[in-house]
């Protein structure tokens, strides 16, 4: 299904996010308006939507708090998972694991031992899917 870029910029200005965040979401909706595309989705661009979706999941959470108190992999990824859906309706489980990439992805950017954090977490949901 198509976004509505009209009721998004209708309801924006109204969102508990930081202006920053709402400013960066308009130049976004517009330019899907205009592209029906956003360059942000190129691979290249990981990082940049990485930083976005974190700024806007993790206001009132404390993300890298569950990273870190999780046991396992699975717990760490059904955390992020419930803190997703907290904040989200209806999405697949492949988008469910795609936004835990990016909060995954934005944590890493901190420090080394946070990199690899992220890629045994990668390393095991990329094995998992495998099979």
């Amino acid at each position: 299904a198509e976004p509505d870029v009209d009721l998004i910029n209708q309801e924006l200005p109204n969102a508990k996010l930081t202006t920053n965040n709402k400013i960066k979401l308009f130049y976004l909706a517009d330019e899907y308006k205009r592209n029906k595309n956003l360059k942000i989705w190129d691979d290249k661009r990981f990082g940049d939507l990485s930083e976005i979706i974190y700024q806007i999941l993790s206001s009132g959470t404390n993300i890298e708090s569950l990273i870190l108190n999780s046991e396992t992999f699975d717990k760490l990824t059904d955390s992020l998972t419930k803190e997703i859906t907290k904040q989200t309706e209806n999405l697949s489980r492949e988008l469910h694991l795609s936004i835990c990439q990016c909060l995954m992805k934005e944590f890493s950017k901190e420090s080394h031992e946070k990199l690899l954090i992220y890629s045994a977490w990668r390393k095991e949901i990329i094995d998992k899917c495998a099979y």
